[in-house]
């Protein structure tokens, strides 16, 4: 039971260090594999900690026909923890810290028996520098938008900030099971705090929806972005109060596909800019199609699927939009 413990927890870690990893290399690269010893089993096939002591390493442990495939069996289960796409690895500060620290052969089954271990101080070690990084672009992001003097600039800047401090949760999560104290490094910034912050930027925005000249009339088109704004609880203002204006496009057509039925298609643009000026600040688009038996009717649900989009994620693509901006 405590080795099942033991192995629960060793999972936790590596799932939690997944989170919020950067760049991967492509290519899984196996540790040198030692020669498998035989006799009486080890200490590590029963419980690791009792030959690799939970202060110094971290371990998973495999098993297969051969001494390559116990430790790619070890090898993938570390892998598999950390739940990286097919084709991609650890990253490469903790791969280098990874050894095949013993193999066992077990000639009564006819089986070998494989431990990879993790350097604990190696995985510390990664876990504090990638937190420490997290934490300084965090401070450099608010900091950013003190000073900022564009309300719009000023969501991106705070979004940035809560983006990387919910990375940091992850990091965080695996350094307190690492960390012998269990505290990790507490959080200097409170993520629920980010987000009120947050809301409260992406609200308080002054945006006029502004219909342009498409296959939808103007106030059709204009009164579709004032609900997907009051979806997203911001209030739509005149143009006379507003700071910004969002105006939307879409272009309608259909056309028969090969079974006979009439697709509709339709690309809808949103674009961001502020008043008294020509230069989009940024855009987002989607692109719509439909089904349907008749033209008149496809078309339709092309605009009925535009506003549905534009309701279900105007709140993201407005702070998306402004997480882009430099």
């Amino acid at each position: 039971m405590a080795a099942k413990r033991f192995q629960l927890r060793i999972s936790a870690i590596l799932v939690a260090m997944c989170v919020g990893l950067g760049a991967f290399n492509s290519v899984a690269a196996m540790p040198p594999i030692p020669e498998a010893t035989t006799g009486a089993a080890p200490l590590w096939v029963d419980d690791p900690r009792l030959q690799f002591p939970r202060t110094d390493y971290l371990s998973r442990r495999g098993r297969g026909d051969s001494a390559q495939a116990a430790a790619q069996d070890a090898y993938q289960k570390i892998v598999h923890l950390y739940r990286i796409a097919e084709g991609q690895r650890l990253p490469e500060a903790i791969e280098n810290a990874l050894t095949v620290a013993a193999i066992w052969h077990d000639s009564a089954n006819q089986q070998y028996r494989a431990i990879i271990t993790l350097r604990q101080k190696a995985a510390e070690n990664y876990l504090r520098t990638k937190i420490s990084e997290l934490d300084s672009q965090t401070e450099s992001a608010l900091q950013a938008a003190a000073r900022a003097a564009d309300p719009f600039t000023q969501l991106g800047l705070i979004s940035k900030a809560l983006h990387d401090q919910k990375t940091r949760a992850g990091y965080q999560s695996a350094m307190k099971k690492v960390d012998v104290t269990a505290r990790g490094v507490p959080a200097k910034r409170d993520i629920d705090a980010l987000k009120k912050m947050q809301e409260e930027q992406l609200t308080s925005l002054r945006i006029h929806p502004v219909g342009t000249a498409s296959d939808v009339p103007l106030d059709i088109m204009s009164n579709m972005i004032s609900r997907g704004l009051k979806v997203a609880n911001i209030v739509p203002v005149a143009k006379a109060q507003a700071d910004y204006l969002l105006k939307g496009h879409l272009s309608v057509s259909h056309a028969p596909d090969e079974s006979g039925w009439m697709g509709g298609q339709g690309v809808l643009t949103l674009s961001l800019t502020k008043v008294g000026a020509d230069a989009i600040i940024n855009s987002h688009q989607w692109d719509i199609n439909v089904i349907h038996l008749y033209p008149e009717t496809a078309e339709r649900r092309v605009v009925e699927k535009a506003e549905y989009l534009l309701k279900r994620e105007m709140r993201q693509v407005l702070i998306d939009m402004a997480m882009q901006l430099p």
